[in-house]
């Protein structure tokens, strides 16, 4: 009974990181739709020069981004395991109710 009870809890986390991993990967995408406007805009010209420092560093986060936008399952487990950190934070609400 108690390992049914800790694979279930041990499944249930895995859902959860799952979830905060897709929910993680659609908001990125959003900010990065926001960043390639502003590089679509640098490439016109459209940006002063504080704006072109502050579009470089976010370049590079975009590259590190982009690297994680795959399925959950293909995570490196140092990866999941970030994911995972928030799935054990809405077990812990849960369980307060």
């Amino acid at each position: 009974m108690i390992e049914k009870m800790m694979s279930d809890e041990k499944e249930l986390l895995e859902r959860l990181a799952a979830l905060e991993h897709e929910q993680w990967v659609e908001w990125s995408k959003s900010i990065a739709e926001s960043i390639q406007r502003l590089i679509d805009l640098n490439r016109t010209g459209g940006l002063n020069i504080d704006a072109v420092r502050l579009l470089t560093n976010e370049l590079g986060r975009l590259e590190r981004w982009e690297k994680l936008w795959i399925p959950y399952e293909e995570l490196s487990e140092e990866m999941k395991e970030e994911d995972r950190k928030y799935a054990r934070k809405v077990l812990k609400e849960l369980q307060k109710m």
